[in-house]
Parts: structure tokens; C-alpha cells; sequence
């Protein structure tokens, strides 16, 4: 049953165009799937080499800028060291630093307690009102912020260790914005080294900071960006923000502080692959899109005379997928229309270049079909075609003619024997009644014989058997008698042979 069903809605024709269908889908679909593999696969060794250029490039670009801020302040740090005795023009070496360094927003030179005996705290510090050169002119203060200098990070820190060091982001307290700072401890004359050559100094008597914006920085970042939707990250050590394009982000103390962070286990898995100093791409999810993030360790390039401490720094590129899939996304999802497009073309297109070459099948299939319904007469159109279905049809039409003729001769003699056939039974039927009618004569001749052959019989009887007794009379009675019944078998065997002969000449006449 099922057999019957397919080939009721599954004609060959049919079954054809979806055999040729599923080959090209499959090849198209092999092709594709080949095609995208690589396609993407470039794509993403494209993206990442972008990226990690992006990365490369924005870490000597930063570095540039902390490099030309170190060599500014180390040239005016040395001018400083020769006029320690002098208190009065420590003014001068800061505003000197914000004039030698046009990225510099203040400067502060602070001394440890009772280092001028006349002061118990000595600091100056100068810096640009409004934070910008362009926007403000050069204020002298001694102090910095509310709270003493002595309990601020950026003093604390370079005269507990003795090292230059980069602080942490922190508030600018003068001005509207966040600073990094480049912290020097100053060494008093008996100093037989250089701030951060390795050759410390117990005796650090103050400190000299460099405050650079973090909007210079943060310019920096923001021109990072290898896609439309991409942004850079700067992160401290700890995870602390130096520099994030969203300023309320940048108000979190460290990145694990941030909720969308700290409870995504991708996110966090990757921050804490990029605080420990590691090269590498991760990927997590956020807000239901994908995204990935390129980050390595900052590393300042060498320079002869250099602090080369390490910042403890982590640079990262964040990229949503959309960014660099999204194109080869829509690619696909065209390239998937225009294949079904393509595809439906095709389809009609073979199947009215298959319904055309099959065409002659087919009229061959009909007439086939009516000549084993008896009509052998069928005629079947001859075909210009010189393919092999064309040889076909033309070899099956002379076939069908051949057979026509075949049938119709057969015909012919089918009715002449039908004919004859009937003559026969004719004569049958004739030569049987004249056989039942002879029969019947012979039966009645020889009854009519029966009794004059009895009559001689019994004469003839009397005459063997009783001769010697018998009268002359009687005698000749018997005779007589024998002689009149011999005449009537006599006359009987005539009549027989005169319907013989009449028989006989009615038969030579219709022959």
C-alpha cells in the first residue's frame, strides 16, 4: 500500500527533480559550511591580530606619554637635588615642571617633617586652575587637599620604599577630574644613587609627585577602538580603574565592586586572568550578547636611565562579537536567501528542462499503456530528437507500426478462419443430418426386410424339415411364398441403391 501511495504522489519526474535537488543541496550546503568555516576562521585571526595591534599600539602610546612625563620630571628632579638648602625655590622647580610638560596638570614637592627646622611641614604645590593649560593660569598653594600630606598615598608610599613609582587613580582634589601621579623620593646630598636605580637610600627626605589627568589617558583609550562598539580598559593593580570610557564605572574602587562583574563567572573568570599579568583572549556574555576581551600586561618599553619597576598594570580590549561576526552574520543569512532563491530557480528550472526531456518518455508510457489495452493502432509521433530518447521514441513508433501491421494481417486471418470455420459447420451440420437420415433409412429398410426374411426363413424351415411329407401343393405354396418375399427384399434392396445413387449424384453436383 505504501509502494502505491509513492507512486501515486511521487511520479519519476518528480522523484528525479528532488534526487538532483538533494545532490545540489548537499554539495551547496558542503560548500557553504567549507566556506564559512574558513571565512570565519580568517575573520577571527584577522580580528585578533587588529586587536592585539590595537593593544601594542596603545600601550606605546601611553607609554610615550608616561616615558615623556618620567624624562621631564627626571630633568627638573636633578636641577631640584642641587638647591635642596633651599626651600624658597621649590615654587620654581614645580612651576618649571608644568612648564617643561605640557601634559603635566600640577606638581608637588613635599618634605618630611622638620627637614627645614623652621617648618614642620614643608610642601608647594603648583598646578593649572581648571586643570587644563589652555583653560587657567598657574596656582601656588602649600597644601593639598584637606588632609596632610604626610597621610596621602602618594607621599607615604615612595618615602616607605624609596622607589618611583606611578600611583593609583585618585580624585584631584584641586580640580575637577582624576590624576595619576609620578611619585620621585628625593634623597638628601650624601645620596651616592639615583631614585630608582636599586641603590636606596635609607634617608628619603621627601618626595616629589607629577600629577598627569587620566583624561589624557583616557583620550588615548577611546581613540582604541578597532570596531564601532569596542572599548579599552586600563586596570590597576587589584583591578582598580585607571582608565573606562564610562565615568561611572570609573567611580568603582575595582572591577570585582561592579555587580555585572563580580556575579558573572565569565567575566570574572577573564578580569582575574588579566590581573595576574597573562596574554589571552576570553569570551563571556552579557546582556544576552557575546563578547570577548584581549588584554595583557602593560610593559614600558626600555630606556637607558629608566625606572623600569613594574606598574602592575593590565591592558584589555573589550569586542562584542556583533562587532566582527555580525558582518559575516549577515553574510550568511544573505547568502542563505539568495541559495534559496537559487535554489527555488533551479528547481522550476529543471523541472521544465526534465518535464521537456521527458516528455517523449512519456508519450512513449501512454501509448505503451493503450497498447496493453488492445488499441495497436496508437499512433506515436516521430521525434527530430537525435539523443538516445529520441532514438527511442522513433525505434518504439516503427516497433508500434510493425505491430499494428502484425495485428491487422492477424486480424485478417482470424476473420478468413472464422469464415471457413463456419462453412465447415455448415457441412458438418449437413453431412451429420444426412448421416442420422441414412441411418434412419437403413433402420427402416431393414425393418420392412425383417418380416419377408422371416416368411423365407420359415418356408424354407418347412421345406428342409418336412419335404418328405409334405404335398406337392404345399410345396409349391412354400415356394411360391419364398418367391413373393425374395421379391419384396429384392424390390427394398432396389429402392436402397436408387436413394445410394440419388445421394451420391447430389454429392458430386455441390462438389
Amino acid at each position: 500500500m505504501l509502494d502505491i501511495i509513492k507512486k501515486i504522489f511521487t511520479p519519476p519526474a518528480l522523484r528525479i527533480n528532488a534526487k538532483m535537488m538533494g545532490e545540489v543541496v548537499l554539495l551547496l550546503s558542503v560548500s557553504l559550511a567549507v566556506m564559512f568555516y574558513f571565512s570565519r576562521k580568517a575573520l577571527k585571526e584577522e580580528v585578533i591580530g587588529d586587536t592585539k595591534q590595537t593593544l601594542e599600539y596603545t600601550q606605546q602610546h601611553i607609554d610615550n606619554i608616561l616615558l615623556n612625563v618620567e624624562q621631564s620630571a627626571g630633568n627638573v628632579y636633578w636641577e631640584m637635588i642641587a638647591h635642596l638648602d633651599q626651600p624658597e625655590r621649590m615654587e620654581y622647580y614645580c612651576s618649571k615642571m608644568l612648564e617643561c610638560n605640557e601634559n603635566v596638570v600640577g606638581c608637588a614637592i613635599a618634605f618630611r617633617p622638620y627637614y627645614y627646622k623652621e617648618h614642620e611641614l614643608f610642601m608647594t604645590y603648583v598646578h593649572w586652575k581648571g586643570g587644563k593649560k589652555e583653560k587657567g593660569e598657574v596656582a601656588a598653594q602649600k597644601r593639598y587637599g584637606t588632609e596632610s600630606y604626610v597621610h596621602q598615598a602618594w607621599y607615604t608610599e615612595p618615602m616607605e620604599t624609596g622607589q618611583v613609582c606611578w600611583t593609583d587613580p585618585s580624585e584631584d582634589k584641586e580640580n575637577d577630574g582624576s590624576i595619576i601621579s609620578l611619585c620621585l623620593p628625593i634623597y638628601g646630598k650624601s645620596s651616592q644613587g639615583l631614585p630608582g636605580n636599586g641603590m636606596h637610600n635609607p634617608h628619603v627626605v621627601g618626595v616629589m609627585a607629577v600629577d598627569l589627568p587620566l583624561s589624557l589617558l583616557s583620550e588615548v583609550m577611546l581613540n582604541a577602538k578597532p570596531s564601532p562598539n569596542s572599548y579599552c580598559i586600563l586596570l590597576g593593580q587589584n583591578g582598580s580603574y585607571i582608565v573606562h570610557p564610562n565615568p561611572q564605572t570609573l567611580a568603582s574602587k575595582t572591577v570585582f565592586a561592579q555587580a555585572e562583574y563580580s556575579n558573572n563567572p565569565d567575566i570574572r573568570r577573564a578580569l582575574e586572568a588579566m590581573l595576574t599579568g597573562k596574554d589571552g583572549i576570553d569570551s563571556f556574555k552579557k546582556d544576552g550578547k557575546k563578547w570577548f576581551i584581549f588584554y595583557k600586561p602593560f610593559q614600558r618599553s626600555y630606556t637607558p636611565g629608566r625606572s623600569m619597576e613594574d606598574l602592575n598594570w593590565s591592558l584589555g580590549i573589550i569586542y562584542p562579537k556583533a562587532d566582527s561576526y555580525g558582518a559575516l552574520d549577515h553574510l550568511f543569512y544573505f547568502v542563505l536567501a539568495v541559495a534559496f532563491v537559487s535554489l527555488l530557480v533551479f528547481y522550476m528550472l529543471v523541472r521544465y528542462v526534465t518535464r521537456r526531456q521527458l516528455n517523449p518518455l512519456r508519450i512513449l508510457t501512454r501509448s505503451a499503456k493503450r497498447m496493453t489495452s488492445g488499441y495497436y493502432d496508437e499512433i506515436v509521433p516521430e521525434s527530430k530528437r537525435n539523443d538516445e530518447i529520441g532514438l527511442l521514441q522513433n525505434d518504439f513508433r516503427q516497433m508500434q507500426q510493425s505491430l499494428a501491421a502484425r495485428v491487422n494481417e492477424l486480424n485478417s486471418m482470424t476473420a478468413t478462419l472464422q469464415e471457413r470455420s463456419k462453412v465447415l459447420r455448415k457441412a458438418y451440420s449437413k453431412a451429420h443430418e444426412a448421416d442420422r437420415m441414412k441411418t434412419h433409412f437403413l433402420h427402416d429398410m431393414t425393418n420392412q426386410m425383417t418380416i419377408p426374411s422371416d416368411i423365407i426363413d420359415k418356408s424354407v424351415t418347412t421345406l428342409c424339415n418336412d419335404y418328405q411329407h409334405i404335398s406337392e401343393e404345399d410345396m409349391n405354396r412354400e415356394v411360391s411364398t419364398i418367391k413373393q418375399q425374395s421379391d419384396k427384399i429384392i424390390e427394398l434392396l432396389d429402392q436402397m441403391l436408387d436413394a445410394a445413387e440419388d445421394k451420391a449424384g447430389k454429392e458430386a453436383t455441390h462438389e
